[in-house]
């Protein structure tokens, strides 16, 4: 059996091992042999002192699978509209825009939920870092204990940080294009009109592309009995052109507690074709700590993780945009 912890828990997470023959001939889970290891070293016991023996390799090996986990989470969900760039910790990334002169503007979004507007510089899109962290807790208990195995724990901790990383990049688009710059720019319908939509299109110009979440989309009509829009309705909810413009959807998160979308549902953005729209990355790893040894720790002395990672985030905000608002 392979002694090293870590490699042996990044071979399970990516799926190269699901079972161990042991020394006589029994063939035991992966996971299961994963905490045999944990037992060697803890001596089988599950309390604060025993799991001081092992806390820093079990952090190593949630930080390794949760950093490379919610980087590649962020690319795939945001590739067609995010321009993405993982730096070191202590190196800022640095975006220039594709396309001189696209935007006027940058909405930066800071670690109080707050937005503003700078002036793009040279071509520089600004961003601003943010602390992302949440807390969960009986995570190493219930591995051990085998009521989760390690993908799920991990996973679990990275669709919250990707379903975090959404809110703050939908707060911030809606934010960067919620004040429009001119009125024949901006149109109010009860319904998704064909003309009008396709009108301010025409007006944003430079290869428009219609931007929203799925249900800001799904209501753009479709042409009946055109198998094109069928299977896209059915395979995406919505249709990927509308008169030869492309329609590209901005991933929404609700939010429970404001009981809010963090983008407008009832709103289609256009905005001109040919730069991502969104700039970001993580910087440095993911970053894993516990609350032993604090007084104000919880006092059912569960094991309270804490899990964070630093991400930055800037919007261009395009010199010549639309909005087609469904009210």
């Amino acid at each position: 059996m392979n002694k090293d912890l870590k490699a042996l828990a990044l071979d399970i997470y990516n799926k190269k091992i699901q079972t161990f023959t042991k020394e006589d001939g029994k063939v035991i889970d992966a996971n299961d042999a994963l905490r045999e290891l944990f037992n060697e070293k803890t001596g089988g016991e599950r309390t604060p002192r025993a799991f001081n023996k092992i806390k820093d390799e079990f952090y190593e090996i949630l930080e390794v699978l949760v950093t490379e986990g919610t980087s590649t989470v962020t690319r795939e969900a945001y590739k067609d509209v995010m321009m993405i760039k993982d730096t070191a910790y202590g190196e800022k990334p640095e975006f220039i825009a594709e396309i001189p002169n696209l935007f006027d503007v940058s909405v930066v979004a800071g670690s109080n939920d707050n937005v503003r507007r700078q002036r793009v510089f040279n071509d520089h899109i600004p961003t601003i870092p943010f602390n992302l962290e949440l807390k969960v807790y009986t995570e190493y208990d219930a591995f051990m204990l085998g009521r989760i195995d390690l993908t799920a724990l991990v996973d679990k901790v990275i669709a919250s940080f990707n379903k975090a990383v959404g809110e703050k990049i939908g707060l911030a688009f809606s934010a960067a294009y919620d004040e429009f710059l001119a009125a024949d720019f901006k149109v109010t319908h009860t319904t998704v009109d064909e003309a009008k939509l396709l009108e301010l299109c025409e007006k944003v110009g430079n290869g428009a592309v219609i931007y929203g979440s799925k249900l800001a989309l799904s209501k753009i009509p479709s042409i009946s009995n055109y198998v094109g829009d069928a299977d896209d309705i059915k395979n995406v909810g919505y249709v990927r052109q509308f008169k030869g413009v492309k329609c590209i959807e901005l991933e929404n998160v609700y939010n429970k507690n404001t009981k809010k979308f963090a983008i407008d549902n009832n709103v289609l953005f256009v905005i001109p074709n040919g730069d991502k729209i969104i700039y970001g990355g993580f910087e440095g790893d993911a970053f894993v700590n516990d609350q032993l040894g604090n007084t104000t720790g919880r006092l059912d002395r569960q094991l309270e993780l804490t899990y964070g990672r630093l991400f930055h985030l800037g919007v261009g905000v395009s010199n010549n945009y639309g909005a087609y608002k469904i009210a």
